[in-house]
């Protein structure tokens, strides 16, 4: 009768523990709250069990009691972590020493040796044996072992008694129950924790999706393309929400696409499911707003179950590349065009030269131009001048190309025309509106710095077995045998319009050029020099400052003293003047005069510090004259010097400043010509 009791009395006992199911699901619902509070309220309720399960134990003897306390707390351990058990633990202790009895330190102990074990268990032998059911079924087994062990802490009148009526439920039930009981929590939790998982891929796939410039669809393989799921990112590409594009309601993915694509995409895709590839493709859509924008589209075919030939879907993501898809072309762009200009440049240029030699066209015209004389202005007017220039003629052989010509800037100040199944007579006609163009923009413009002059040749590929490089070099030949008509001229007119203009910004005047003139052939005549050199020496006076022309006026015309930045800049115009004049090939002579007019003979002159000998002999006589000549004249900052004074100057100054040889020869000169 009494075995049967126990037995009964057991089975219920653990019936009432599977309440912790229902602690698992509640811990869970509370899962936003910190794992610390989900703990300790998850122990509360376990807690709670426990008290429950003791409160209805099976009596064996006065103060004995019997129940599955031992079970609950060690699973709790095992399944749940040492806060709750730890919780439990301590409360049921509290309620045992509160029912008292002669089983109190058995029942004590059985509490401290389930908890102690099963944690031992969690953190030490569970690792490093995974079987679950069998790693329970050791724990529990060990767990009520230690368990029947404590009832030796009963009275000893009883003490074996005890154990030996409920030795045999104990170690049969009580293990297999723990596993039962361990086995559909660990369950649960996988469950629980497939859960968390699937809501946490699904959460990071929706972060995911939302993050792709872009959208994520389905769409059955149909026409229209008809879209079964579409991600957020549709409105931001397409200006439609998913809403409007699936089923078609609005608009189907059809009709967003660009119609020059469409036949092309359709056939791609039938292309790839019929070798079961990827899908990759860029093309352009047309969003709500009309805006074209390019789209790179990675897919896939999703086939039925029951066919992996029959198609069911279509997956895959419409990636927004308009971005890089400009910037590649920007790239491109620059590659092959000229940024000054915007003609095409060098580069392009030998390459359509190659591809029109693996071709079969003819006959091919090539026209080369150069513009005159764009030294000359960046020397002496400053390069923006000659910037213009160059965008003017570039806007110039635009305006008078053909569509189908290539135009593109070779060189600084050198073009290209290459013109596909051009005769002469459209060549000839070519150049000739350049030359009609220029004259026109040339009579609307004022100054000659503005004026445009150009020099033009051309070359043909008349048969396939012509080359464009024999094409280039007869242009080439042209070119250089018009340069030889028209150069010379344009220097001229464009030297002649320097020193008009150098005469209007500076004090400088024809007359100063003259008078230096005069001084200069009297040191000339005094030391015998030829007619040659004469000549040379008057050319010289005129041109010796050319190079003020590229020199502020501030700094020109300033009344007081130079600062030393603006003597610094004052003193580059001799090289500025030699540049200028090195342009001219009649005039490389005297450029080299010019360059070294301000040096000193002691070697304290600029630009280069010559010394002696080593300045040029055109050189000293003209820093003679012009420094005299500079004395006896009024200046801005100062009135002309008494002619003695100036004559004292350049004697005090001889072997110093002047050659001391020629600069006696000249103070002697003039104090014995007072007349002069």
């Amino acid at each position: 009768m009494i075995n049967q009791e126990l037995w009964l009395g057991l089975a219920i006992n653990i019936s009432l523990l599977l309440a912790l199911f229902v602690v698992y699901e509640v811990s869970y619902s509370i899962s936003g709250k910190k794992r610390l509070v989900r703990d300790m309220i998850s122990g509360l309720f376990i807690a709670a069990i426990c008290l429950v399960i003791m409160s209805m134990p099976y009596r064996l003897y006065p103060g004995i009691v019997f129940d599955t306390r031992s079970i609950i707390i060690s699973v709790t351990a095992f399944s749940f972590g040492p806060l709750p058990a730890t919780v439990t633990s301590v409360v049921a202790l509290i309620y045992r020493i509160y029912t008292g009895g002669s089983g109190v330190y058995s029942g004590i102990a059985t509490i401290i040796t389930s908890f102690s074990i099963a944690m031992f268990w969690r953190y030490v032998i569970y690792p490093r044996r995974r079987r679950a059911w069998l790693n329970i079924y050791l724990m529990s087994l060990t767990v009520h072992i230690v368990m029947l062990a404590d009832l030796l802490l009963m009275p000893a009148d009883i003490r074996f008694q005890v154990i030996a009526e409920i030795a045999v439920p104990v170690l049969l039930l009580y293990p297999v129950a723990g596993v039962l009981l361990g086995l559909l929590l660990m369950h649960q939790q996988q469950r629980k924790r497939f859960e968390q998982d699937l809501i946490e891929s699904e959460r990071s796939k929706s972060v995911l999706l939302s993050h792709i410039p872009g959208i994520a669809y389905r769409c059955a393989y149909d026409d229209k393309w008809t879209m079964e799921f579409v991600s957020e990112g549709c409105y931001e590409l397409t200006g439609y929400r998913p809403e409007d594009l699936i089923d078609n309601k609005l608009i189907s993915f059809d009709d967003l696409i660009s119609a020059e694509y469409r036949e092309i995409l359709r056939r791609e895709w039938v292309r790839v499911i019929a070798l079961k590839h990827k899908f990759r493709y860029e093309y352009e859509i047309v969003t709500a707003a009309g805006e074209h924008k390019w789209v790179l589209e990675l897919a896939q075919a999703v086939y039925t179950d029951t066919n992996d030939e029959q198609v069911e879907a279509l997956e895959g993501i419409i990636i927004d590349i308009t971005a890089n898809k400009r910037a590649h072309e920007r790239i491109q762009y620059m590659d092959i065009h000229d940024s000054f200009t915007g003609l095409y440049n060098r580069k392009y240029y030998e390459s359509v030269k190659r591809d029109l030699d693996t071709q079969q066209t003819c006959p091919v015209g090539i026209v080369l131009v150069d513009i005159n004389g764009v030294r000359i202005i960046n020397d002496a007017f400053g390069h923006e001048e000659g910037d213009v220039l160059i965008r003017r003629t570039a806007s110039i052989l635009t305006a008078c190309c053909r569509e189908e010509d290539i135009v593109s800037r070779n060189g600084s100040d050198d073009f290209a025309v290459i013109m596909p199944l051009a005769d002469e007579a459209e060549v000839v006609q070519l150049i000739e509106r350049i030359h009609i163009v220029c004259a026109d923009v040339n009579q609307e413009l004022y100054g000659e710095e503005s004026r445009l002059s150009i020099s033009a040749g051309y070359g043909f590929r008349l048969t396939v077995e012509d080359s464009m490089n024999k094409a280039e070099k007869d242009a080439e030949e042209s070119l250089n045998k018009s340069k030889l008509l028209e150069q010379r001229s344009h220097q001229n007119v464009m030297l002649s319009s320097i020193m008009a203009t150098m005469y209007a910004k500076s004090q400088e005047t024809e007359a100063h050029s003259q008078r230096i003139a005069r001084f200069a052939r009297l040191i000339a005549g005094e030391i015998g020099l030829g007619q040659l050199q004469l000549d040379e020496l008057d050319l010289l006076s005129k041109l010796h400052d050319v190079g003020k022309v590229g020199i502020d006026d501030r700094i020109l015309n300033k009344p007081a003293g130079l600062t030393p930045e603006e003597w610094a800049v004052m003193r580059t115009h001799p090289e500025i003047g030699h540049r200028i004049l090195m342009v001219s090939p009649e005039l490389r002579n005297i450029a080299e005069y010019v360059l070294n007019h301000h040096e000193r003979w002691d070697g304290r002159g600029y630009p280069n510090g010559r010394t002696g000998e080593r300045i040029p002999l055109l050189s000293r006589i003209l820093s003679i004259a012009d420094a005299y000549d500079a004395m006896t004249e009024d200046r801005i900052y100062r009135p002309a010097l008494p002619r003695e004074h100036a004559l004292k100057e350049i004697e005090k100054n001889a072997g110093t400043q002047f050659d001391p040889q020629l600069a006696n020869l000249f103070v002697e000169y003039m104090r014995r010509h007072p007349e002069f």
